[in-house]
């Protein structure tokens, strides 16, 4: 999924926006989907969000069905981690039942 371009006249934001699901749907099962971000020699993503240099940056957004069975709200987050493994665990920290596609 390709970023949306955050940049504007008074320059680029801190980040992104993250959407969480309420903590009452948080144990629901969920696929994800993981990738990394790549950022470029300055910490800019591709949609022009400042991030700095550090850890590798990944992002994880769902599905919007548990199982396919029952619409839930879509999630995005971003986290920095050393490997894919580790990205999995951090979204499993605020998801515990999460799936990843890939």
């Amino acid at each position: 999924m390709q970023l949306s371009n955050v940049s504007s006249h008074r320059g680029a934001p801190m980040g992104r926006t993250q959407s969480h699901d309420a903590a009452d749907t948080a144990s629901a099962p969920r696929r994800f989907y993981l990738e990394r971000v790549r950022l470029n020699n300055g910490g800019y993503d591709a949609g022009g969000a400042y991030w700095g240099i550090g850890a590798p940056l990944y992002r994880a957004y769902s599905d919007t069905s548990a199982n396919g069975k029952e619409n839930l709200p879509r999630v995005e987050t971003y986290s920095r981690a050393r490997s894919r493994d580790d990205a999995k665990s951090e979204v499993r920290k605020a998801y515990p039942a999460a799936q990843f596609f890939r």
